[in-house]
């Protein structure tokens, strides 16, 4: 029963590390992380990730904004 547990232990250790190891890759390709290890800004891939993210999204939260305040004045009518 011992050997059974420890070896599920093994396996969901193994995952997890897996997936650890996997952001962290992941966060040295958006960010750049200065000598002890504080996040010092966006690296060239996290900007065309900004650009090709916020900018849709700001369009999208803009043209929302702006027909609710035309809607503003036509709810007096």
């Amino acid at each position: 029963m011992t050997a059974f547990i420890e070896g599920i232990t093994s396996v969901l250790s193994g995952i997890f590390n897996a997936l650890v190891t996997a952001l962290g890759s992941m966060g040295d390709l958006v960010f750049i992380t200065g000598e002890n290890g504080a996040i010092t800004g966006p690296s060239g891939f996290g900007w065309l990730l900004i650009v090709g993210i916020g900018l849709p999204l700001a369009t999208w939260l803009f043209g929302k904004l702006f027909t609710w305040i035309r809607g503003l004045g036509r709810t007096g009518r």
